[in-house]
């Protein structure tokens, strides 16, 4: 991290070469109007999508650019001093927003610089975390090491876990939405005010024609009575990256946001593609210091009941 404030301007002059003006993150003040903002944003994302496509536009970079990876309308980019570009069409700024939460706890992350809309497209600029991301290491590790970085990752989310969570929100840390992610998809919806609305959220997936004693018995189910807290909500293997058997950093997260305390654990389980994935998932007691088994369940049965 730069703490010296001469050091930080002049690195983020020098990203000027990606002609990307210092400015200040996105506010972290929590609006009443969530709903609004969320219309706003989503009208602007379809004028942009329209007009820009997926990826035009994401193709000249200044010499001395490496590509750290590109896919669906965003692309990762290092440059010199070690800098970031993270652009796209579906690249967030409330990533930035979370970043910028998570640091103020002290959590490993990339420092945010600045974070604006660029033609169309998102941009943040922070900074690059050396090391490699976990799916590259997972299977070559020892049984012993693979403990040793999965119980380094449950003193992380505890501390995430003891984070103030602001007063009536649930969703991302920009206070504009829930996003969650299931099926290969995302879906959005405003953020919610308590548990209560966020419990209607989790049953608006139910279709219309299921039978009102089914809706009753789920409902009956989702608890109101859970503490709020920070999650990362994709803590993949290609998330977290790893130096000498160190934890360096957590990345990617346009997902994160203050969600009752079972989600992390939550959407961990839902798994994911590959040996790796899922080998990943069974040093689930070592990651996690609290368990949800029921309201994994209930997940599982309220995201598969059958669909029309």
């Amino acid at each position: 991290m730069m703490e010296n404030p001469e050091v930080m301007r002049a690195t983020v002059d020098h990203v000027g070469d990606l002609q990307l003006p210092y400015l200040p993150l996105p506010s972290r003040d929590f609006p009443m109007h969530y709903r609004e903002k969320l219309e706003q944003a989503r009208r602007r994302h379809r004028q942009t999508k329209s007009s820009a496509g997926m990826d035009s536009g994401l193709d000249f970079e200044p010499e001395g650019t490496t590509i750290l990876w590109r896919i669906f309308g965003r692309k990762v980019t290092r440059h010199r001093g070690n800098i970031v570009k993270k652009i796209g069409t579906r690249v967030l700024l409330s990533e930035a927003t979370a970043l910028q939460v998570a640091e103020e706890i002290r959590l490993p992350v990339p420092h945010v610089y600045t974070a604006k809309n660029v033609s169309g497209k998102n941009c943040i600029i922070m900074d690059f975390i050396e090391g490699d991301t976990l799916d590259k290491l997972w299977l070559k590790m020892t049984r012993a090491e693979k403990r040793d970085v999965a119980q380094q990752l449950r003193q992380i989310i505890d501390r995430m876990r003891s984070a103030q969570s602001p007063p009536n929100l649930i969703g991302a840390c920009d206070g504009m939405e829930i996003r969650d992610s299931r099926d290969l998809a995302t879906r959005l919806a405003p953020a919610c005010t308590d548990e209560d609305e966020f419990n209607s959220y989790l049953l608006s997936v139910v279709p219309k024609q299921t039978p009102p004693h089914v809706v009753k018995a789920f409902k009956n189910r989702l608890k109101t009575t859970h503490r709020i807290v920070l999650c990362h909500c994709d803590l993949s293997l290609s998330n977290i990256i790893v130096k000498d058997g160190k934890v360096q950093g957590l990345i990617d997260w346009e997902m994160a946001g203050w969600y009752p305390e079972y989600w992390e654990y939550v959407k961990f389980s839902q798994g994911g593609i590959g040996e790796a994935e899922e080998d990943w998932r069974t040093y689930a007691g070592d990651i996690f210091t609290q368990s949800y088994p029921d309201e994994l369940v209930d997940y599982i049965a309220l995201s598969g009941w059958p669909k029309p």
